[in-house]
């Protein structure tokens, strides 16, 4: 939501963020179209970037330089690479622990549990430091900022060991770990 509202912007601010909209908005819908190749989405960026320009509307002299045409860019890029990598996230989660609907056949259901099952324990074979990483990341979608506060470790560092969990857990099924050899 808008810090500042309608109500408390000036008539000189309504006037710089229209004119910043008429002048910028097709450049914005190119970069985030560009980063996201989905009309919605880009959309989505657009309005959440102008969100944190109007926010950051004192950081902005004059509507018409290369210097506010490069800081709308790099906020709208950034929006849109959030975006982005928040769908992504939530599609990669969603391929993980989606099981198969009562419509599928049976092979498929079993394929799909056992899948899901391998993997629950690759992961529960890793060591413990990156087990927990792993777990409080993508089971329970903690952000690496709430990771490092819960374990009192710093964010770089849970972050390092996340990817390194998932290093290894890529190696092991890379490596066929986790595979029954019974079938």
């Amino acid at each position: 939501m808008f810090k500042k509202t309608r109500n408390k912007l000036n008539p000189n601010e309504i006037q710089k963020i229209e004119h910043l909209f008429q002048k910028y908005r097709a450049l914005m819908h190119y970069i985030a179209n560009n980063i996201l190749v989905d009309k919605n989405l880009a959309e989505d960026a657009v309005s959440e970037s102008f969100e944190k320009i109007i926010n950051n509307l004192d950081k902005i002299d004059i509507a018409e330089n290369a210097k506010t045409k490069a800081f709308i860019a790099i906020i709208t890029k950034n929006t849109a690479i959030n975006i982005y990598n928040a769908a992504k996230k939530l599609t990669n989660f969603d391929e993980w622990e989606t099981l198969p609907d009562e419509s599928s056949n049976v092979e498929t259901a079993v394929i799909g549990e056992e899948t899901y099952s391998n993997i629950l324990n690759l992961v529960n074979e890793l060591p413990q430091i990156y087990r927990e990483i792993l777990i409080l990341h993508l089971f329970n979608e903690l952000s690496y900022k709430e990771i490092a506060e819960s374990l009192n470790i710093s964010y770089n560092l849970a972050k390092k060991r996340a990817y390194r969990a998932k290093s290894m857990l890529i190696k092991q099924l890379q490596d066929g770990g986790g595979k029954n050899d019974e079938i």
